[in-house]
């Protein structure tokens, strides 16, 4: 059964693929924000949302594509820099998987938290044994619970940061 739930999960995010623009649907780029976004993420093709004000990863994802902070542009991008500048793991991660292409690093990073869900639906079954019907619902729980699934919808730092912290416990 808790096979059944992580394959449902990967069904979910299946249907935020878009041909061309990969998952950045995850971003939650807003369309109105296009013309603040830096050059180098407004050249890659990606999914800009109608009527959205935007969520959180759109920032990271732009520090993702420049972690140095050393482009003028982020300035403007960015709605709190010093807030976000202390939140850069995940961009730097996403930076150095991506080997420092804008187009890769995106991609990366709108399924950097995917990735977070599924070591953590794996690092679960350490502690709680999925064998029986209890385990699979504390498990399932635990990995269908708003603040995973919000950090995968809107690719967010949070999940994989407590992934971390998940691998040192």
């Amino acid at each position: 059964m808790y096979a059944g739930v992580v394959a449902a999960f990967l069904v979910m995010v299946a249907t935020y693929y878009h041909p061309g623009k990969g998952f950045t649907a995850f971003i939650e780029f807003p369309i109105q924000n296009h013309e603040s976004e830096i050059p180098a993420v407004r050249a890659v093709p990606h999914v800009d949302h109608e009527g959205s004000g935007g969520y959180d990863g759109q920032f990271y994802a732009q520090m993702a594509v420049e972690p140095l902070l050393a482009d003028r542009a982020i300035d403007a991008a960015l709605d709190t820099p010093p807030y976000r500048a202390r939140r850069i793991l995940m961009s730097w991660m996403s930076y150095l998987v991506g080997f420092g292409q804008p187009a890769a690093i995106l991609h990366v990073y709108s399924l950097h938290a995917v990735v977070a869900w599924l070591v953590l639906a794996w690092l679960i079954t350490a502690w709680v044994p999925v064998t029986s019907g209890r385990g699979v619902l504390i498990a399932s729980t635990a990995m269908l619970a708003h603040g995973p699934m919000m950090s995968v919808r809107y690719a967010l730092p949070d999940l994989a940061a407590g992934v971390l912290v998940a691998c040192a416990v």
